[in-house]
């Protein structure tokens, strides 16, 4: 979900990256991150489909990696949100992520 920092958008023609099977990455201006499913529908007038970067792929799969390996160690122990950041951070340094 992308934190929304202007005021009154306008859908847009959004810039999007298919990279795990039919699910798009989309982006616009006036958000940061990548918009949820339903900021596509409210924010999106249309997209343009971009062919992700080999190294856009990898850090997807890196990202989607820790994630998972995070939650394998977050459900083992006590359910704490900032545990939980904590976590996804350790794992994304592991695979050489940047965030």
């Amino acid at each position: 979900m992308g934190i929304i920092f202007e005021k009154d958008l306008k859908p847009v023609t959004c810039k999007c990256y298919k990279l795990d099977g039919d699910s798009l990455m989309c982006f616009r201006k006036g958000v940061i991150g990548t918009l949820s499913d339903k900021q596509e529908e409210e924010l999106c007038s249309g997209k343009i489909i971009l062919e992700p970067t080999v190294e856009l792929k990898r850090r997807y799969e890196r990202f989607v990696e820790a994630v998972h390996a995070a939650q394998e160690r977050y459900y083992k122990e006590n359910h704490d949100i900032s545990k939980w950041v904590r976590l996804v951070g350790e794992e994304l340094r592991k695979r050489g992520v940047e965030v």
